[in-house]
């Protein structure tokens, strides 16, 4: 045969005010010998393929499958038309209803095609039913290397699936890449309207949807001034339903419940055969099909679901042929559909619809199955915000969620709490008739809601028992679903928080030993808890370990600098601060800045900010910073586990400021929550600095010991060292020297160094290096923050009285008709106040006091 020449039989005219797409016309240049152009009525799968060929300027044979008919029939027409660009062809034309073999006749035909040509075979879907079609198609690409076929289709047939993909090079254009980008919307729009101005309104509507584009443009065309775009779609679409045959609206009236479903739903909700309508509805553009791990899953446009919702809500009151009223038949869909995304893993639509529903036990069933994660997801459940304390009594699960979401906004404390006491009361109420599994649950909610509100150390009782059936082999857990690690690292944080550390491990522990059972959430959360203790413990290298391997986690910068990954940003902070990198460790805290005002771990981060303020020698800010949290809450003074956290702190700030007497009344407030051994470390630094040798030593005798955290026995035989080399007991601090430097290079600790005053870190450098210590340099990475010595501290009431009325009067005379006293008295305790303060008169002793804040703790006395 000879060459065709260039031309095309049969191609559709394009037509005019139609855009080129430039990019689907890219994936048509793609060489593959099989191309499948899927999409529904109006996609413009059609105009798409007919440009490109016009474009290309290729031979070409159109067939509409349509007007085809039959096998026979279709290629009857494929050989007219191919006649038409060679007349030999006209041979096969002749006998083709007499070959016994059609197949055979064709590959023979066609395999003498010496330049390329396209074969285009329009709504190819319509040979679903003759696998025979597909497979000759499959013989002319084998058979002839010059012969390209085009297929389009309305919907996913025999020629898309993976073994004919596995046979020839394929090209497949899906509904997705149909879909209209901003761009081309507003192309269209410029056409048809003459303006593009709401194009990014309109294409968000349509969500790209060349068919409902076009069809709401044309009700713009017709509109009433002043009539908005939201009321014109409305209207089209209203218009489009209409058009469906009963049944099929019928089908869809009862499918729009989900927001996506599969055949399965679909059948259980409407009643019927799904197959037939999801694939003519998917065929004329009102569903789409998409693939997921689970199977196909069909979806409405949303104007479209929206309108088939607004249906429904408006024939609630109406019953039906069976007495069942629409708004009851409304609620069970609602239910299965809850259950359904229940089983698919998505808590957050179950619970939306187990509401909409009016359903609260099914909406604390799919929170007890895998729903109470989401408590550390900010607006997962918005839903559930219109429900007061008195609607959740009996469901504790929805009460603590509540109680959360409230916590989350400052100006909703108080509601918050009210929830938080629901919820401890529900999960009271509902313990004894539990099974084993919703005890834990139960527990869990109590120990957390304890823990938010305030009061960890009453919420240490149910933590216990939580983590005694969590830790259990025995007991059947699989009612939680993939939530048990969430809530043993929750009762761990309980135990935490309440200063039971240890108690914490082996929950964290288990965790770690199973991360393939953890979502990404809990195990975060799980690493951040590790690191922090080990931390707060001392041993740094391991606590970089556990950061490092939170950082292979793949979950999203928004969760990470969250609630779920604050407590790594913390010992992020925590391990820059001891290498003396005060940007970074502040850079973590800003991190978290857009959380800080709600997050519960806020107290550990203003210690954070607080300790890089010490560092930097300026103690008066860190001071302040703790001040104003407590009154940023409205509050006069720092809660319990503020004072927990950052009492100790306070204690070093005050001592650095030279301020013994406020170091030595923020010690006697400690709550009784901190670490006893913390205390009397702090106990002993303030002794230290007032020269109370003999009492430090006592404070110290046994936390140097090796049951001592290292962090506490590293600064136990750091001041150990110093008091002993203040006494001229070289030996002994030689000995609780080479302790020190050898814990710190174990722990990478060092950052304590600068908490003993710079006389005895001048001291213990020396003797470190004349003994050639390893590790010595520690003591020389910064200065002091400590000065070398305080006032004792604690003046007497009676010396607080006299100190007072000194501030305000300048003379023996008036202070003794002030303190209605003799003017010897004064003199007598004037002399002794001086003696204490180390001062020879009056202002060198206002002067002293007010250094030391002396004056505000005597004018409290007074008052």
């Amino acid at each position: 045969m000879t060459s065709p020449s260039v031309a095309m039989h049969g191609v559709p005219r394009r037509a005019s005010g139609l855009i080129r797409r430039a990019r689907l016309l890219q994936m048509l240049n793609q060489p593959a010998a099989l191309t499948v152009v899927r999409g529904p009525v109006g996609s413009g799968k059609t105009t798409l393929v007919s440009d490109w060929i016009t474009v290309q300027a290729k031979p070409s044979v159109w067939i509409s499958a349509e007007t085809a008919g039959t096998r026979h029939l279709l290629w009857k027409a494929a050989i007219a038309g191919l006649t038409c660009l060679d007349p030999r062809f006209s041979v096969l034309q002749d006998t083709l209803e007499s070959v016994a073999d059609l197949r055979s006749a064709l590959t023979e035909a066609v395999s003498l095609l010496l330049e390329p040509v396209v074969l285009v075979i329009d709504d190819v879907d319509q040979y679903d039913d003759d696998p025979e079609v597909a497979e000759d198609l499959l013989a002319l690409i084998d058979s002839c290397p010059q012969l390209r076929i085009v297929v389009t289709a309305r919907h996913r047939g025999y020629l898309e699936g993976g073994l004919v993909g596995s046979r020839v090079e394929r090209t497949v254009i899906t509904p997705s890449y149909l879909r209209l980008t901003v761009t081309e919307s507003t192309q269209i729009l410029q056409q048809g309207l003459g303006s593009g101005t709401n194009a990014a309104k309109l294409h968000a509507l349509c969500e790209g949807s060349p068919l409902l584009l076009r069809a709401v443009m044309v009700g713009l065309q017709s509109s009433e001034p002043g009539e908005s775009i939201e009321d014109v779609a409305e209207a089209v679409v209203r218009d489009l339903l209409r058009g469906v045959p009963a049944e099929r609206r019928a089908f869809m009236l009862s499918t729009c419940v989900p927001e996506e479903f599969d055949a399965t739903l679909a059948g259980s909700l409407s009643g019927m055969n799904p197959q037939p309508h999801l694939e003519a509805l998917e065929a004329a553009g009102l569903l789409t099909a998409s693939n997921s791990p689970q199977g196909t899953l069909w979806r409405y446009h949303t104007m479209i679901r929206q309108s088939l919702l607004d249906s429904r809500r408006e024939s609630a009151t109406i019953p039906d042929d069976q007495g069942r009223y629409a708004a009851d038949v409304l609620h069970q869909a609602h239910r299965e559909t809850a259950r359904w995304y229940q089983q698919r893993g998505k808590p957050e639509v179950a619970v939306n619809h187990a509401l909409a529903a009016e359903d609260l036990q099914l909406v604390s069933s799919v929170l007890l199955r895998n729903g109470l994660r989401l408590i550390s997801q900010p607006g997962a459940l918005e839903r559930l915000k219109p429900l007061a304390p008195k609607d959740v009594a009996r469901y504790p699960l929805i009460a603590l969620i509540l109680g959360v979401g409230c916590y989350a906004r400052r100006s909703r404390r108080i509601k918050a709490g009210e929830y938080f006491l629901t919820a401890i009361a529900g999960a009271k109420l509902l313990t004894p008739r539990a099974s084993h599994a919703e005890k834990a649950a139960l527990a869990t909610v109590e120990a957390l809601a304890f823990r938010l509100a305030g009061h960890a150390v009453q919420g240490v009782p149910a933590a216990r028992r939580a983590l005694k059936l969590l830790l259990n082999p025995e007991v059947d857990l699989s009612p939680l679903g993939d939530q048990v690690g969430w809530m043993r690292v929750q009762n761990a944080l309980t135990l935490i928080r309440a200063a039971h550390p240890r108690e914490a491990w082996p929950a964290l522990q288990e965790n770690l030993a199973f991360p393939e059972t953890l979502t990404l959430s809990s195990q975060l959360q799980t690493l951040g808890a590790v690191a922090m203790l080990q931390a707060f413990d001392g041993d740094l290298h391991a606590a970089e370990d556990t950061v490092a391997e939170a950082q292979k986690t793949e979950v999203p910068t928004d969760v990470r600098n969250g609630y779920v990954g604050a407590l790594l940003h913390f010992v992020s902070g925590i391990l820059a601060l001891e290498k003396l990198d005060i940007q970074s460790a502040r850079a973590h805290v800003q991190a978290l800045a857009p959380h800080m005002e709600t997050i519960e771990f806020r107290p550990y981060f203003v210690a954070l900010e607080a300790s890089a303020d010490l560092v930097m020698g300026n103690p008066a800010q860190g001071l302040q910073r703790i001040s104003r949290l407590s009154r940023s809450h409205g509050r006069e003074k720092l809660t319990g586990f503020e004072r927990q956290v950052l009492g100790p702190l306070q204690v070093l700030l005050y001592l650095a400021e030279g301020q013994g007497a406020a170091a030595e009344q923020v010690l006697h407030q400690l709550p009784r929550t901190v670490n006893p051994q913390l205390a009397r470390l702090l106990r002993a630094l303030h002794c230290h600095l007032t020269g109370d040798y003999e009492q430090v030593t006592a404070l110290l005798t046994d936390l140097t010991g090796g049951t001592t955290p290292p962090r506490l026995s590293f600064f136990a035989h750091l001041l150990t060292a110093a008091v002993a080399l203040r006494q001229a007991e070289k030996s002994s601090a030689l000995h609780h020297l080479q302790h020190m430097l050898a814990i710190s290079a174990e722990t990478g600790l060092r950052i304590q160094v600068l908490l003993v005053p710079a006389g005895d870190l001048c001291g213990l450098l020396d003797l470190a290096r004349k003994h050639r210590l390893p590790g010595a340099e520690v003591l020389d990475t910064a200065r002091s923050v400590i000065p070398d010595s305080v006032l004792p501290g604690q003046l007497t009431e009676r010396e607080r009285v006299v100190l007072s009325s000194l501030a305000h009067h300048s003379s023996v005379a008036e202070i003794a008709e002030d303190l209605v006293v003799s003017r010897n008295t004064v003199k007598s305790q004037l002399r002794t106040l001086y003696r204490k303060l180390g001062v020879a008169g009056r202002e060198e002793a206002l002067a002293v006091a007010a250094a030391h804040g002396l004056l505000e703790t005597a004018s409290q006395g007074d008052a």
